[in-house]
């Protein structure tokens, strides 16, 4: 569904047009979808001032409709440009669409979005190029967690920036870098299908060049000029975005599914518990982390075992830190506690498979590793938190340990501690007869962390 409003209908309302703009927006999009994309026709519907108007009830009928159709493991995609706006006291946020009153019935609100689509259980996938771009993906995966939706927001711009364009340039300047990622990404599509939808790819490339215009404009219009492009998940999205199938049990050996460690998440079970990997985690681990780790590895040293248990577990307690700091500064000491969550460890152990993936797929840790992981993070966690490791609020953790364990002695795979304890005594007890350690061992060995009072963040780039 691709809606631009260049048009309003209700002179009453007072509400600026945008003109063209917002129009070859839409249809730019369109060609990139129906074109480049090889999307068929009769699968997008284009909602403009040149063919129908995108009013409120065209835009809700549309993804009523399509999400009756889309299959589970498929896409359904609503991209909108046109005004977003905040209420004087910021309670209250919602699209315009052509037909806006300025009242609440005659708006879009992040609520009537995931109304439209609660019974589709394939991603959603909502595309804004408007103001205040990045608090109604807030506002609108809030509403998702509670229905347990898979959504994905790609915004123009933060909660607290506008969406900025130019006439010369006839597109808003996010949209214009985006259909510019997506024709790239169309190289890898098949006539009605792609093999993924580049959302992270792509707003990675338009937040440079978006800054890179801005930076030319903002002499001319001022130091308001901001506009820094996102993307948010749910947590149903974050934790199966990763995955090709569903429902798999994890892999023996070394050749890693990436999914792995889906059977270890308690998201689904009993009680939704709404959280992902803050951004200040991501950025660190995408950048100052990946440069560090591509240090190593072209130095010829990160494949080394030793080097390679060291950087796993440095990184696990500093993404700990940083996660707790960052809560800290933002939540309410009761909310800090979602750290105490194994659920949050698994999401960032994906991460940072990402980033060896990145590096080198013979790099992506498997499940031994993904326990030495756990490990370190629990022992920052302790520390950080100063939390009784026997105690209630722990107990998840020592669950999902007690259950990797188990996975593990089932396998035969021994764990890094044992493997280095067998290496320093001389032997190797790698070959079926292995003796890891008790979970009741590994818990007591927690409060003495390896790297206590090292800043690791400082260690590692380093």
């Amino acid at each position: 569904v691709v809606a631009g409003v260049g048009r309003q209908l209700c002179p009453e309302a007072q509400v600026a047009d945008l003109g063209t703009t917002a129009d070859r927006d839409a249809a730019l999009i369109r060609s990139v979808l129906t074109g480049t994309l090889k999307i068929p026709n009769e699968q997008v519907t284009v909602l403009n001032s040149r063919m129908q108007h995108a009013t409120t009830n065209t835009v809700k009928t549309a993804l009523r409709d399509y999400s009756g159709k889309v299959t589970d493991d498929g896409a359904l995609i609503l991209y909108f440009s046109g005004h977003c706006m905040l209420t004087k006291h910021g309670d209250k946020l919602f699209l315009a669409p052509a037909d806006f009153k300025r009242t609440i019935d005659s708006a879009i609100t992040p609520s009537d979005i995931t109304n439209a689509v609660e019974k589709f259980a394939g991603y959603f996938v909502l595309i804004l190029d408007c103001c205040y771009a990045g608090l109604f993906a807030e506002r609108l995966i809030s509403e998702a967690e509670r229905r347990r939706l898979k959504v994905c927001v790609l915004a123009s711009c933060t909660g607290e920036e506008k969406s900025l364009s130019h006439s010369e340039l006839g597109n808003g300047f996010f949209t214009y870098f985006l259909a510019d990622s997506l024709r790239k990404a169309g190289k890898h599509s098949t006539e009605g299908s792609m093999v993924e939808f580049p959302a992270e790819s792509s707003v990675e490339h338009c937040r440079p060049l978006c800054e890179a215009m801005l930076s030319l404009m903002r002499p001319g219009y001022g130091d308001c000029a901001k506009m820094t492009p996102g993307i948010t998940f749910s947590s149903s999205a974050t934790i199966q975005m990763y995955l090709s199938t569903t429902g798999e049990d994890m892999v023996d050996g070394p050749e890693l599914h990436r999914g792995f460690a889906l059977k270890y998440l308690t998201h689904t079970k009993d009680k939704v518990r709404s959280y992902d990997v803050p951004e200040v985690v991501r950025r660190w681990l995408s950048e100052d982390a990946a440069e560090a780790l591509c240090r190593l590895h072209h130095a010829g040293v990160l494949g080394r075992q030793e080097v390679y248990v060291t950087v796993l577990g440095m990184m696990s307690q500093s993404v700990a830190r940083i996660m707790y700091e960052d809560l800290s500064s933002t939540s309410p000491a009761c909310d800090r506690l979602v750290i105490l969550q194994p659920d949050l460890f698994i999401l960032c152990f994906f991460r940072l498979s990402e980033v060896m993936l990145y590096i080198n797929h013979d790099l992506v840790p498997d499940l031994c590793y993904m326990e030495h992981c756990l490990e370190h993070y629990m022992k920052k966690v302790h520390d950080l938190t100063h939390v009784d490791i026997e105690g209630e609020q722990f107990k998840d953790f020592i669950t999902l340990l007690t259950c990797v364990m188990a996975d593990l002695n089932r396998q035969g795979t021994p764990l890094v501690r044992t493997r280095r304890a067998s290496y320093e005594a001389g032997s190797d007890t790698t070959d079926g007869d292995i003796k890891n350690p008790k979970v009741e061992d590994i818990i007591r060995s927690l409060p003495s962390s390896e790297v206590e009072r090292i800043n690791t963040i400082e260690l590692l780039e380093d």
